[in-house]
């Protein structure tokens, strides 16, 4: 079992399906709630999903999640995420945001 399978298994236990609103993703709260319960910021790996497994890139953070993640620590360009699971294709925030506008404020 590798770590993608580990985190895709953990995180299905914890699948609640609902929706308050379009405009608000699991990533950005996990990141906010991790941050609040333990004061970590910087962030190694993401596997975001609704009832299946990433299959392309519909498993990426939104932008405005890339960007919230961007700023709550620079070292998270370095961030893994999981785009296609079958495949285990990752991508980095980085790439996601190569030219990210907050890199000289950091």
């Amino acid at each position: 079992m590798d770590i993608w399978e580990k985190l895709y298994n953990e995180a299905k236990v914890l699948y609640n399906p609902h929706e308050v609103s379009p405009f608000i993703y699991a990533e950005r709260a996990a990141a906010f709630n991790t941050y609040q319960q333990s004061k970590q910021t910087k962030i190694k790996r993401i596997i975001a999903f609704r009832d299946e497994a990433p299959s392309g890139v519909g498993g990426m953070p939104c932008g405005a999640c890339r960007e919230f993640l961007m700023q709550l620590n620079i070292k998270n360009a370095d961030t893994e995420t999981m785009v296609d699971y079958a495949t285990r294709e990752t991508t980095t925030l980085n790439e996601l945001m190569p030219n990210w506008w907050g890199a000289t404020r950091a």
